[in-house]
């Protein structure tokens, strides 16, 4: 299925492998989350900082790195990114990839040398290019190509990391933001996520600027909307009933909020996206 990123650029998603891949331009921050699958990102345009499980790493053009399922991560921009992102599932995928990922336990964070980094961009291009074909050779090619980058990848990124989540109050702390990701559509205060993790009320509203570097009701919202946008993606579900799902109490709440942050009404988004 083809569809596009909010910044116009091409993307493509292959269900039958659980593999998306696309390039998007990321004009601002992004608060502390974690996911449930690899991600792959190499930078072309612009510089930032990617705090990984506690650990910062400047990004600039030919950083690429590789976030394992529950790694903490959070994003600041200093001039707007331009990503080529790849989301890979933890598993339905060939044995060969299945034994490369599994065997990594933590990040891999490199910067490419200018011949190294215009090689992988056209072998990740050429990824991109393998699953529109919907031919019988196309998901092996591609996951060769796959194959070819992480193996590069980890041939330059140390072996050593220093930014295992460790220590109580960061993993208390995670156990937190799991809950919001996997309750957003219920109703969520402080008090419910301090029950969770058995911090105060009060200390989580300190924990939250400094941990994930937004407030708690930011990053509800945000992960709120991120849940809507999947839905608007892949489901033919009315707006009224995309905002209740994501636990917005009212339709014009979520129009405004959605306007807020993407700069279209829902509607739009979703024809955008099916275009």
């Amino acid at each position: 299925m083809m569809i596009k990123s909010l910044s116009g650029i091409a993307s493509v998603y292959s269900p039958c492998v659980g593999i998306y891949v696309s390039e998007t331009a990321v004009p601002g921050d992004f608060p502390l989350h974690s996911h449930d699958y690899y991600e792959l990102e190499l930078v072309l345009e612009g510089k930032g900082m990617q705090w990984i499980n506690g650990q910062m790493h400047v990004l600039q053009i030919g950083s690429i790195y590789l976030l394992c399922p529950g790694d903490l991560h959070r994003l600041q921009v200093e001039m707007p990114l331009r990503l080529i992102n790849i989301k890979i599932a933890a598993d339905n995928q060939s044995n060969e990839l299945q034994h490369l990922l599994s065997a990594r336990t933590h990040p891999a964070v490199a910067d490419l040398s200018s011949e190294i980094l215009n090689q992988t961009i056209q072998d990740l291009r050429r990824i991109q290019q393998e699953y529109k074909r919907y031919d019988k050779y196309a998901t092996c090619r591609a996951t060769s190509l796959l194959v070819l980058t992480f193996t590069t990848l980890f041939r330059i990124s140390p072996d050593d990391w220093l930014g295992e989540p460790t220590g109580p109050t960061l993993q208390r702390f995670i156990l937190g933001l799991h809950h919001i990701r996997e309750h957003c559509q219920d109703p969520l205060n402080l008090n419910t996520i301090a029950a969770v993790t058995g911090f105060t009320p009060n200390y989580l509203s300190h924990l939250f600027p400094e941990m994930a570097g937004c407030s708690f009701v930011t990053y509800v919202t945000r992960m709120r909307l991120l849940r809507a946008q999947i839905l608007l993606t892949s489901s033919n579900e009315p707006v009224t009933g995309v905002a209740f799902a994501c636990g917005f109490g009212s339709l014009p709440h979520f129009l405004r909020t959605f306007h807020k942050y993407y700069g279209l009404t829902p509607g739009q988004y979703r024809l955008q996206q099916r275009m």
